[in-house]
């Protein structure tokens, strides 16, 4: 009887449902990861403000570098333009003794100086870029971007610089002055020395004389 009793005790005794623990230990771990997930959210603003912030200052960077190299082309240009204005001489003048119509360029000393020993022969742009190992296109961007002036017309002008001087020194024919500043053809030279000078050699070495 004693026996009956303390087994009727204990299964009466209460107990928690196994069910009911499983939805607890379910919400206590539902709320952690929302707890998680908040924490991680935020961090994740954070980061995004930061790269974001980064992003203004690197592109704010770009603008300002963008802008120094900008003024530094055009302060070259600038240096460029009056060096040009300098060593390069009117037209009606005469070059003096040793002295260069090419303004100083270390990426175009190369094409100068094969002009400089090469005028006096029919030379023409495409000699001039074989020579310097630049294909024509190139240089002639190249030079017009550094010079504002054309390959054509740097030649040109180391002709005629030349032919100015002969007429006035030396009595030979404009023909022969033609042929010694790479003029094959006299009517050509006559024809490029009018359309510079607005006069023919003959009549600007008498006036000039």
């Amino acid at each position: 009887m004693y026996l009956e009793s303390f087994h009727s005790t204990n299964l009466s005794s209460p107990t928690i449902p196994l069910k009911s623990a499983n939805l607890q230990n379910h919400t206590i771990s539902n709320n952690f990861l929302e707890s998680r997930l908040q924490k991680l959210s935020t961090e994740l603003k954070d980061v995004k403000v930061q790269l974001d912030y980064e992003a203004v200052k690197r592109k704010q960077a770009e603008q300002a570098l963008e802008q120094q190299q900008s003024l530094c082309r055009i302060l070259a240009r600038s240096i460029f333009t009056v060096s040009c204005k300098w060593t390069t001489l009117p037209k009606n003048e005469i070059l003096p003794e040793k002295q260069s119509i090419f303004p100083i360029n270390s990426q175009l000393n190369p094409v100068f100086q094969f002009i400089e020993d090469n005028y006096h022969q029919p030379i023409n742009l495409s000699d001039v870029a074989q020579a310097v190992g630049y294909s024509r296109a190139y240089l002639t961007n190249l030079t017009k971007r550094l010079t504002e002036r054309t390959v054509h017309t740097w030649i040109v002008e180391r002709r005629m610089t030349e032919a100015r001087s002969l007429l006035l020194k030396t009595n030979e024919s404009v023909n022969q002055i033609a042929a010694r500043v790479g003029y094959p053809d006299p009517g050509h030279f006559s024809r490029q020395f009018r359309q510079l000078h607005e006069t023919p050699p003959k009549v600007w070495r008498d006036k000039h004389r």
